[in-house]
């Protein structure tokens, strides 16, 4: 069986933000609006087109790389990045919760570490290994232009193919970067457990 005993809360938190985020363009967090077109468009020209290799952390890089980005655009990276934690188990929940509280905090609000949409974090599902640690922003790279890509169908066509596994996976597959990025197969795993292990 592709489904892992004990994970059904943190596949119910990825269809949540399915139907939220992705058929919509609302929040993980919040009732704003922020998964929108504008807001990734943003996090495409200041981080995704604007690299920075030094040898800072992620967040450090991350800081500076949004700092010209409106305060919707930074809670939408937070929000990001809560999706790239929910598969794996060599995070800890602490640490996932403040790497996205942190870029969250950047917008000018806070985030509460007793948001309910944090409470799967410390499950996990399987281990993403060391790469998709240190390679964090390849991941995030990856997953905004996935989202852009996602972004410009028709709702008829992204209703489409949150209903056929195997229609994801082949448009996913046409998306830059896919054949390279760990985060391909998590999301193809969070969003049709039953299909793909």
């Amino acid at each position: 069986m592709a489904r892992t005993t004990g994970t059904e809360s943190i596949l119910d938190a990825a269809a949540r933000w399915r139907d939220r985020c992705m058929l919509a363009d609302g929040s993980v967090f919040t009732e704003q609006l922020l998964w929108t077109r504008e807001h990734l468009a943003e996090l495409t020209e200041h981080f995704t087109e604007n690299p920075d290799t030094g040898d800072r952390t992620f967040l450090e890089k991350l800081h500076e790389q949004l700092e010209p980005t409106s305060a919707g655009a930074k809670q939408l990276a937070a929000e990001m990045l809560w999706v790239l934690f929910l598969f794996p188990t060599n995070i800890s929940r602490g640490k996932k919760i403040e790497n996205i509280a942190t870029v969250w905090s950047w917008s000018g609000a806070t985030l509460s570490p007793d948001n309910p949409e944090f409470a799967d974090l410390a499950i996990g599902i399987g281990s993403a290994g060391q790469a998709y640690n240190t390679h964090r922003a390849l991941e995030l790279q990856f997953f905004i232009r996935l989202m852009q890509d996602w972004k410009a169908l028709t709702g008829e066509r992204q209703a489409a193919l949150t209903a056929d596994a195997w229609g994801f996976a082949d448009w996913i597959d046409g998306v830059e970067g896919a054949e390279r990025r760990p985060l391909r197969h998590m999301l193809l795993h969070l969003l049709f457990p039953d299909t793909f292990e």
